[in-house]
């Protein structure tokens, strides 16, 4: 088991009138590079590397899932959303 940080993307529709509108948002891993250049997500052992990586870098945009060894996720927290 570990953790993992999302991040939130928003999806956009044009409204009609020339502009955009937010019409949903979907979840993705924040993903890092590894030394062979291999996209990543970034992972964490413990939730309070997790909350930290999150408290300090992405406020307000982000949540944190637990990823089971069978690949199950599950949101532990969703308050920076």
């Amino acid at each position: 088991m570990h953790y993992e940080v999302e991040l939130r993307e928003f999806t956009y529709e044009a409204d009609g009138t020339g502009g955009l509108r937010v019409t949903g948002s979907m979840w993705k891993p924040v993903r890092v590079f590894s030394k062979d250049m291999v996209p990543t997500p970034l992972t964490f052992d413990a939730l309070g590397a997790a909350q930290a990586y999150v408290g300090r870098n992405q406020p307000g945009a982000v949540r944190i899932v637990r990823v089971m060894e069978d690949g199950e996720r599950e949101v532990v927290e969703a308050g920076y959303s």
